[in-house]
């Protein structure tokens, strides 16, 4: 929006997108701000200014002071041009008074100076103390969810409460979610005499979640304990990991175990900061009152003194797991180390056994084979004998048969066949047939 368009009454919004920072603010919320804390902030009767100026570029009137509203806004109209070195003074009225200025009067000198609007938040830092007292925070418990389906017992969960107490110390207060115990409390003081004070509220919200999470914590130490003791009592040697007396023993499951547990410390650790973050500021709100003497926060300045003492006890308790998780993750690891390097001596030596079973049934084949090529030389003599004195066998079994008659003289020899011979011819051809044709068939069938 161009700065035209908005009079200096609505700084910083006038300013633009013409000023260099104004991307980087929220120019409606700051004019907002600045009207919502206006009656905190500034002097509202308008003879009650107090501004000085410092002119350092004049000759004359290099100081002025200006006590009413009026003469500081006609001041401005009449430098809007100026070039001069200027220095403005607002004084606060009191450590915990008004700044003495109007709102017209600083949005119009801010708005002509062309000021950042950074500087709503640096006023903000200053004005009237407020009378009432309010606080808010998230506070985070654990509880028991009494699911027996999950791991673990426990789920941390969180109470949103707000504090308001107003001069008559009547206070009002909003929990969002509270826990079972708090309930209980809150019903106990229906009961008691008189209302229960700011400080005895805030002692109640804050005193059940404490003492939950030194539950929580002693439930994630027992669960670490169980895992240090498996892995302590494991036993180890060349042969690898044995399971305990007990029988139980370590395995790759129980590092995702514990980094589990290690997981849930640093949840634990984060809650039980925040919770001392509050407690903290809880404590200097105590303090302030006890010094301002504006109520007895004492006994509850003592009541916060020994929380915040024992959520630094609990602190210290979730580190020390920590660090003892880090050593028995170490130790498991350590093991397992040795169970692999077992499990790789155990695979070398078998491979050994099979490489010597596999040389001697080598040397087995070799022995086979060298009695093979000797047996195939004695059937390849036997063979060359057979072809020499089989052609002889059969030429004396012919002659031995009465099929054949053999006669002649000195000069001629005369061969007689009887008839049964040609029987013998053809059966033998016969048979010689049916005997290829039923090696051919196999053969094809085999095929």
């Amino acid at each position: 929006m161009p700065a035209t368009h908005v009079s200096w009454e609505d700084f910083p919004e006038n300013l633009g997108i013409d000023h260099e920072e104004s991307k980087w603010y929220n120019l409606a919320e700051q004019n907002a701000n600045i009207r919502l804390h206006s009656r905190k902030l500034f002097v509202e009767d308008e003879n009650e200014i107090a501004v000085k100026v410092f002119n350092y570029s004049a000759t004359l009137e290099r100081e002025k002071i200006f006590r009413k509203e009026t003469e500081f806004l006609t001041y401005l109209d009449d430098s809007s041009q100026s070039a001069d070195s200027r220095v403005f003074l607002i004084r606060q009225q009191g450590s915990w008074g008004a700044l003495a200025i109007t709102q017209p009067a600083i949005r119009k000198l801010l708005s002509q100076l062309r000021c950042s609007p950074a500087i709503v938040n640096a006023l903000r830092a200053f004005g009237r103390r407020t009378d009432s007292v309010e606080t808010s925070y998230i506070l985070k418990h654990s509880e028991e969810h009494g699911r027996p389906q999950t791991n673990g017992e426990w789920s941390i969960r969180q109470i949103g409460a707000y504090c308001q107490v107003n001069p008559s110390n009547a206070h009002t207060v909003i929990i969002i979610n509270p826990s079972t115990s708090l309930q209980k409390q809150l019903e106990r003081f229906l009961h008691a005499e008189g209302k229960p004070s700011f400080w005895n509220l805030q002692r109640a919200i804050l005193s059940s979640p404490v003492e939950r999470w030194r539950w929580y914590i002693n439930d994630v130490e027992a669960q670490y304990l169980d895992m240090k003791t498996k892995a302590q009592l494991t036993h180890v040697d060349e042969k690898g990991i044995h399971g305990n007396l007990l029988g139980a023993y370590v395995r790759f499951e129980d590092t995702q175990d514990v980094q589990v547990l290690q997981d849930e410390c640093y949840q634990i650790l984060h809650c039980l900061d925040l919770n001392s973050t509050i407690v903290q500021k809880l404590l200097d709100l105590a303090d302030e009152e006890v010094q301002n003497k504006k109520c007895r926060a004492e006994e509850s300045k003592e009541f916060l003194e020994n929380l915040a003492t024992e959520l630094e006890i609990e602190r210290k308790r979730v580190h020390s797991i920590l660090r003892r998780l880090d050593a028995t993750i170490a130790l498991i690891r350590t093991i397992l180390d040795f169970q692999s390097l077992a499990s790789l001596r155990a695979n070398s030596s078998a491979m050994k056994d099979l490489a010597e079973a596999s040389s001697g049934e080598s040397r087995l084949m070799t022995e086979l084979t060298k009695k093979t090529s000797k047996d195939t030389e004695v059937v390849r003599t036997l063979t060359l004998l057979a072809l020499i004195y089989l052609p002889a066998s059969f030429v004396s079994s012919m002659m031995g048969m009465d099929y054949i008659h053999v006669t002649g003289t000195a000069s001629k020899l005369a061969f007689h066949f009887q008839g049964e011979f040609w029987v013998f011819v053809v059966l033998t051809a016969l048979l010689l047939v049916f005997t290829f044709f039923g090696y051919y068939r196999k053969v094809r069938q085999a095929g």
